[in-house]
């Protein structure tokens, strides 16, 4: 088994790959370890977060997931085309298109599918429902085929892309002068004995009087 490398301020960005052996012997992890590692999303030689590597078999395959009540058939191959065939077996390959959110879709049976997220439920062994498909490629959203798609898990990717909050500093005044810095609310609170609401409170002026003179920085 191999690894992804994801760059850890864009998770769409692959920068390489290492094998499970090499991360193990370089974090001195057990398989157990490198399992949670990978679940907290925790960063990789300080730049990366890592995800699996699905290597997939080469060759051609296709699969039938839809008969509607017409008899016609709808089929997908692992190179992301899509076809209907109809009860004369006339084929035709259907046209995916571009959304302005630049979501590559199909139009099937009067109902749009994307189209990445189709392929990985029909190709991709071990795909759960929910799972985050990104293309390695992003640069031509129409490749939807198996090689190019790689996916997460929807948890861990929600971690992944939340927005991280930024950490104010907080100042102590005394008659206008800043005296003490702090590096965060908490360590503000921890060192005056106030909880952590108090000292933000004092921080955006809720109180119209205050026992000390607290100011972000």
């Amino acid at each position: 088994m191999t690894y992804l490398l994801l760059d850890k301020d864009d998770i769409t960005k692959i920068c390489g790959s290492i094998s499970e052996a090499d991360f193990l012997k370089e974090m001195q992890f057990t398989k157990e370890e490198a399992r949670g590692f990978l679940w907290d999303g925790r960063v990789f030689r300080g730049s990366f977060v890592l995800t699996k590597n699905i290597v997939y078999r080469s060759g051609y395959e296709w699969k039938l997931f839809i008969v509607n009540k017409n008899g016609r058939k709808y089929y997908a191959d692992n190179c992301g085309n899509f076809f209907s065939v109809d009860k004369k077996g006339k084929t035709t390959q259907l046209k995916k298109y571009c959304t302005s959110h630049k979501e590559v879709k199909v139009s099937i049976n009067g109902s749009d599918y994307q189209c990445k997220n189709l392929i990985a439920q029909l190709f991709i062994k071990g795909y759960q429902k929910g799972d985050v498909v990104l293309l390695r490629n992003p640069n031509n959203p129409y490749d939807v085929s198996v090689s190019n798609l790689y996916t997460i898990d929807k948890g861990l990717y929600a971690k992944l892309v939340r927005p991280k909050r930024k950490v104010k500093k907080v100042g102590l005044f005394e008659q206008g002068e800043l005296v003490r810095e702090f590096s965060s609310v908490r360590q503000a609170g921890r060192e005056l004995f106030y909880s952590y609401q108090t000292v933000a409170d004092y921080c955006n002026n809720r109180y119209k009087s205050k026992k000390c003179d607290l100011r972000w920085l």
